[in-house]
């Protein structure tokens, strides 16, 4: 080596030696800082939260494409579930005009009610005929009269009024004129002339109603089903 020149012909093969191991250590030593750096971003908690987000994503944006896909061939032409929403029906709203045509009803008469023979229900049967504008325009009921010979019945008819509210509750009236059948009251009394009060609740868009009478003349439960 000549004039302390590190390129001398004798030995520039060993400054060039040098040269490429100083580079290697600086790459070396670039490359761990990165890599130190690169684990530490990937440990931090924005980058674990922003990893959690991307795996979500490649979950479930795939299943979101095939289900709106799926729904979209179904759909009418020229309709789009997400952007035209098919129309929700609005929930059942009632009125006296749910309860129109001919009801078979049941009920009975408890024991102990000043109505009954005092040992056991006297059963009710007949039907109801509602006008579908709050008027009762006719039916008729019979039931057995306890304590005498078989088939000994008594028949009445039925008129009265209701109302419906858009809760499918409501109320009604119901007045019963004796036709017919057995007049012997020494075990069962005849039905009273005035007006029998009761609650009402529809139900099934008016296939059925249920009437429960609030006054102490009988204590019926009438059950009603659509003919």
């Amino acid at each position: 080596m000549s004039g302390g020149s590190l390129f001398c012909s004798e030995c520039s093969h060993v400054g060039l030696v040098y040269s490429r191991r100083w580079y290697s250590s600086r790459k070396v030593s670039s490359t761990t800082q990165i890599f130190q750096t690169d684990r530490t971003e990937r440990n931090s908690p924005m980058h674990v939260q922003l990893m959690r987000v991307v795996r979500l994503a490649t979950i479930f944006f795939p299943v979101v494409l095939v289900a709106c896909s799926a729904t979209n061939s179904s759909s009418p032409t020229g309709s789009n579930p997400i952007t035209n929403p098919p129309p929700v029906n609005a929930q059942t709203t009632y009125s006296n005009a749910a309860l129109s045509g001919t009801y078979s009803i049941s009920t009975g008469i408890p024991p102990g009610t000043g109505m009954g023979n005092g040992s056991t229900i006297i059963p009710i049967a007949g039907t109801l005929q509602f006008d579908g504008n709050g008027n009762i325009s006719g039916g008729s009921i019979q039931y057995p009269v306890p304590g005498l010979a078989s088939n000994q019945t008594r028949q009445y008819s039925v008129k009265g009024t209701y109302s419906v509210s858009s809760s499918a509750s409501g109320t009604a009236m119901l007045t019963f004129t004796f036709t017919g059948g057995n007049t012997d009251q020494q075990y069962v009394p005849f039905l009273p002339t005035t007006p029998f009060s009761f609650t009402l609740q529809a139900a099934q868009q008016g296939a059925s109603v249920i009437l429960a009478e609030t006054d102490d003349i009988a204590s019926m439960s009438v059950i009603g089903l659509k003919q």
